[in-house]
Parts: C-alpha cells; sequence; structure tokens
C-alpha cells in the first residue's frame, strides 16, 4: 500500500489527534520551526508526525496514528519520512522524548541517551524543559548525509 504524506497544517485537527492519542499540544505553534506532515483519508488527518528543527538537531515532536489505522506501518512510514524531509533540510540528528515508546523507536534505530548530553537548542525547548516529564526517555538518531 502506498502512503503519501503532506503538509498538514490544519492546527486544531493536528491538536484533536494528538490529544486522542495522549500526546502534549500545550506548546504547539505552526510559526515556528515546527513542521507537521500526515494522510488524510476522507478529509480527516488520520496519522501525523511533528518535528522542530533547531540547527542542525531537531526534535520529533510527534507520532500519531488513529486507532483505526495502527498496525498497518503508517508510524513506521511516517517516521521514515520525518527522517529524510528533516535530513533534506540539513539536519544531522533527530531527538526525541518518549515516556512508552521505547522499544517501537528502538527498532527504527533511535538510542537512549543521557540528558546530559542534549544540545542547549533542544534542552531549551519547552517539549523538553516542561512538558515532557522528567522520567521520560531521551533517544536520538544520526542522519545520512
Amino acid at each position: 500500500m502506498s502512503i503519501e504524506f503532506n503538509p498538514i497544517s490544519e492546527l486544531s485537527e493536528i491538536k484533536a489527534l494528538l490529544e486522542g492519542c495522549g500526546l502534549p499540544t500545550e506548546d504547539m505553534d505552526l510559526k515556528k520551526s515546527l513542521y507537521f506532515y500526515g494522510k488524510k483519508i476522507d478529509s480527516m488527518i488520520v496519522a501525523v508526525v511533528g518535528f522542530e528543527i533547531l540547527g542542525r538537531n531537531a526534535l520529533i515532536r510527534s507520532v500519531a496514528v488513529s486507532a483505526g489505522y495502527r498496525g498497518k506501518g503508517i508510524g513506521k512510514r511516517l517516521v521514515s519520512f520525518a527522517e529524510s524531509t528533516a535530513a533534506s533540510k540539513g539536519v544531522e540528528k533527530l531527538y526525541l522524548l518518549t515516556t512508552d515508546a521505547h522499544d517501537y523507536f528502538c527498532a527504527l534505530g533511535y538510542r537512549s541517551v543521557s540528558r546530559a548530553v542534549v544540545p542547549e537548542a533542544i534542552e531549551n525547548t519547552q517539549q523538553f524543559s516542561t512538558i515532557c516529564p522528567s522520567n521520560a526517555l531521551l533517544m536520538s538518531k544520526e542522519l545520512p548525509c
């Protein structure tokens, strides 16, 4: 099954999907270097990935797939799409925080890293500093040049 991902700018729809999946939305602002891509079916967003570019690094903000579309590989393809899109924008390394998807992201090539080694730009995001709990695992992945 071929899936095309397109830029998503309907903030209220993105927030509804993320909140429905139990993900935070309180600091979302499409005016900063925050990009969302996703899949729409019958004009409804069923999957989305977001990332915030911070120099040569980026923070994956959200990967969400509606319950009825899970288990079809859409999330994996979303992450791969985000990686290639971020790399095309000059990003060399992706970071993410997770409380419950460590194994999922490990399978996609992400590795746990110490919060002590995170770049300052990532550390200064609201996502890192206040929104995600301190017990959230920090993971990263080098992107191919």
